[in-house]
């Protein structure tokens, strides 16, 4: 018979394959950078669908992407950040495009929310888990 070849080969492959797995490097990889948990307990529109993260030890941005008009979500943001301590403390837009600055206690975030259609809008929160630093947004009520 001709399966001898085939065998052979066959061997040859798992011998190769078993010596790659004893060989791989075992070293522990670094855990995933620690983000200051901040958007976690941000208000975020119910049904909306997390499209993008990213995140620093000291930052942490979360894009979101919802079928909700952009009305809507203005007005959801507007109401929720109030009504959970968030002070608004820059509020700039127009039929198409929102920024909203907060703070509450030394966290800031930004919310950017952007009319993608009629019942689409994406949206996305930035924010920083300690001080103010320069440049960015700042009480000015006071």
């Amino acid at each position: 018979m001709r399966t001898t070849p085939y065998l052979a080969a066959a061997a040859a492959l798992l011998t190769l394959a078993a010596t790659a797995c004893k060989t791989r490097d075992e070293t522990p990889q670094p855990l995933a950078m620690l983000r200051p948990q901040i958007i976690k307990d941000f208000p975020t529109l119910p049904g909306a669908i997390v499209t993008d993260t990213a995140g620093s030890e000291d930052a942490e941005r979360r894009s979101y992407l919802s079928q909700v008009a952009f009305d809507s979500v203005r007005s959801y943001y507007r109401r929720m950040l109030a009504a959970q301590g968030w002070m608004i403390i820059g509020d700039r837009g127009d039929s198409v495009e929102l920024d909203l600055y907060t703070r509450k206690d030394s966290q800031t975030v930004w919310v950017h929310i952007r009319r993608l259609g009629p019942v689409a809008t994406e949206y996305t929160l930035i924010a920083n888990g300690g001080q103010s630093t320069p440049g960015t947004a700042r009480d000015t009520t006071r």
